[in-house]
């Protein structure tokens, strides 16, 4: 790489940086570096841009807002602005008021993700990708802040160490006191990081030692950025992986536009909870250790397995849940069985109290809201992820039945017009699809799309029910037969399974219900490609209940075996296979070709998804009503008062899949105070 660069300190500098950047076309790559990485309450002060031959440092805390926002205006006339993570940075420019409409932004990751061999344990990291593909050295100036960063922080580690001496405490003791779950800082804690703030890359820049070494680092990023995209676009031209990458193009101003939404949390509700479940946890805690007769906690697995043996003679390889439960059911009553029920209780309570409670206040200190990134190129699939995407369906209770916590009931509406959120989602998506692909394959497995249509059923006339020109009379029409004349009900996918592992079993018994659950358990885990063996480690089957269920699957839906074996012929043929949307998967290890079969059922339903995000994005510019989250396959809009004719229109773009043979289904519900208490439209 060879760039010259320029330090845009003065008017001079500005007109030259102008210049080229007006003159210039094909791609250019830009960065911000920023204060932290909140979305919303970080700023950038330092914006750097590379074009061919040059690099340019643009210090954001000497130039003001117009001169900046010229600047980028300019990006529009480039065929594609770069960046590594680029919503983040247009996140940081939008902190400061910089705005950025432009349709020709593109992503590195998502260059990287369509270009490298499907392959999950290979990271899509900037300076990952730039060692291996550029050079070594490109990641020494990371390595100079990072040391840096690091000498702040231990000159602040130095300063609390005294304080702690003053205060006459040990560091050990000061060390198992913040280890705790429950701690909040307070007293001289508080002080100390109320007056010495976590140091970030703005106080190395600050400092006139590091200052040239972050202007550095932070032009390199960029001249990595723009030599990576010029090393990776090719790759993915010759993997005909264009339309697939225009389309997340497309797909990150409208994530953008999400991203700034975020979450109202209800904080009071938050810190009720908080207080409420710290004296619920300590309270188990002291009947813990009142039971074990010395003071122990739930992560000291050698102790509490050293507990069990010497007081009640029980041996245990593992302090895991499974292990722990195995104790709760031999020994039922007795202090064994309590104290084992404690220690499972602690571990879920003290998970939650950090993640659902302590983060979500953290996260949404700033102005009421949680926000988070949606990562478009994390997972090998194309499936989208975030932060956001494990928020428990339900809540946790005490054993007397009053409720815990439940982190949806923290989700509220926004108010100020945004009375109402509305949540769209796909019903069963990915059986559905799995439906369709049986039928372009082979036909149709007979079980699998007779639970969304009469497939191979007629009416009184006995004219055969036309997928295709029938499709719209599914749901209007009741006169369907199958072919013992018996009216045609969708068939319940789990429950199929289930009868064939256990024909047996009364379907209407109360045991039968037990069995249902196994079968959807085996029905979405071999949709994953989940073999008799990953029914065992996953769900804890026995031998024999695993080989049931894995037989049974291929009983309840034998065409399921013909869309497999075209997967690995495609696959041995081509050496990679494609999802219904192009986007192509290539494995590094044979091994793993049975990853293939969800990879394309998956990836075809997130290709679907985005494809349905940015179609709504477009109808929603022109109303007040805005895109809240997407979590999973759920889409969930902030309605604005008056605006509620929108989302039958927006139910009509979800299902309005012109390929799927398949009926798709977005269902409906609604809240008008919070995301626990939604209904069905």
């Amino acid at each position: 790489m060879s760039y010259n660069r320029i330090v845009v300190n003065n008017d001079y500098y500005y007109r030259i940086m102008m210049d080229a950047i007006s003159q210039g076309s094909g791609w250019i790559a830009f960065d911000t570096e920023t204060t932290g990485l909140h979305l919303k309450a970080d700023k950038p002060f330092l914006l750097t841009i590379s074009i061919t031959n040059y690099s340019f440092a643009l210090d954001l805390l000497q130039w003001d807002k117009e001169a900046v926002q010229k600047v980028v205006d300019l990006f529009k006339n480039y065929e594609l602005a770069i960046g590594h993570n680029v919503k983040f940075d247009l996140h940081m420019l939008a902190n400061i008021g910089i705005t950025y409409t432009h349709d020709n932004v593109a992503d590195t990751m998502t260059m990287a993700r369509l270009s490298l061999e499907t392959d999950e344990m290979q990271t899509i990291a900037l300076k990952a990708l730039a060692k291996k593909y550029l050079s070594v050295e490109t990641g020494n100036d990371e390595l100079q802040i990072k040391a840096a960063l690091t000498n702040l922080k231990r000159h602040n580690t130095n300063l609390l160490k005294a304080v702690i001496k003053e205060q006459g405490m040990t560091k050990k003791a000061f060390d198992e006191m913040v280890s705790d779950t429950l701690y909040e800082p307070t007293g001289f804690h508080k002080d100390f990081l109320d007056a010495h703030p976590e140091p970030n890359y703005l106080d190395i820049y600050k400092d006139p030692i590091y200052k040239d070494m972050m202007l550095s680092y932070a032009m390199n990023d960029t001249e990595i950025t723009l030599e990576l995209a010029k090393l990776m676009y090719p790759v993915l031209v010759a993997k005909e992986q264009v339309e697939v990458f225009e389309r997340e193009c497309k797909l990150l101003l409208p994530l953008f536009r999400m991203e700034r939404v975020g979450l109202k949390i209800d904080r009071d509700y938050l810190n009720e909870r908080k207080e409420y479940l710290k004296k619920y946890i300590k309270n188990l805690r002291g009947r813990m250790r009142k039971i074990a007769g010395v003071v122990i906690n739930i992560g000291q697995h050698k102790a509490l397995k050293d507990l069990f043996e010497t007081k009640w003679d029980i041996v245990l390889n593992s302090t895991d849940d499974g292990a722990l439960k195995a104790v709760e059911d031999e020994y039922q009553d007795g202090d064994p069985a309590e104290f084992a029920n404690i220690i499972r209780e602690l571990r879920t309570l003290e998970k939650w109290y950090s993640v659902y409670i302590m983060r979500m206040l953290e996260k949404s200190e700033y102005d009421g809201r949680a926000y988070t990134q949606i990562n478009t190129g994390s997972a090998v699939t194309g499936r989208v992820s975030s932060d956001f995407q494990q928020f428990p369906k339900n809540a946790i209770y005490e054993k007397n039945g009053m409720q815990l916590l439940h982190p949806r009931r923290m989700v509220v509406t926004t108010g100020n017009g945004y009375e109402s959120t509305f949540y769209l989602d796909y019903s069963q998506i990915e059986l559905r699809v799995q439906a369709n692909y049986t039928y372009e394959i082979s036909g149709g497995d007979l079980n699998m799309c007779r639970a969304y249509m009469p497939f191979k059923c007629h009416n009184n006339q006995h004219k055969p029910f036309d997928p295709k020109e029938d499709r719209d009379l599914i749901f209007t029409q009741n006169w369907y037969k199958d072919e013992d004349n018996t009216p045609w009900h969708p068939v319940d996918l789990h429950s199929a399974t289930a009868m064939q592992a256990f024909p047996d079993v009364d379907p209407n018994s109360e045991e039968f219900k037990k069995l249902r659950f196994l079968g959807k358990s085996t029905n979405f885990a071999k949709n994953y490609g989940a073999t008799a063996a990953t029914l065992i480690a996953q769900f804890g089957f026995d031998d024999e209940t695993a080989a049931k269920m894995d037989n049974a699957y291929y009983l309840a839906f034998p065409k399921i075996l013909d869309y497999q074996k075209l997967v690995r012929d495609t696959y041995a043929r081509r050496g990679f296979v494609k999802n219904r949307y192009g986007r192509r998967y290539y494995l590094g290890n044979r091994r793993f070709v049975y990853k293939l079969y969800n990879y394309i059922i998956q990836g075809t339903c997130a290709d679907m998804l985005k494809d349905k995000i940015i179609e709504v994005d477009k109808l929603l510019l022109a109303y007040k009503s805005r895109f809240q989250m997407n979590i999973h396959d759920e889409l969930s809009f902030e309605i604005y008062k008056g605006e509620e004719f929108l989302i039958p229109a927006i139910k009509k773009i979800m299902e309005d899949v012109d390929w799927m043979t398949v009926p798709v289904v977005a269902d409906v519900e609604v809240t008008t105070t919070n995301w626990a208490e939604k209904e069905d439209v």
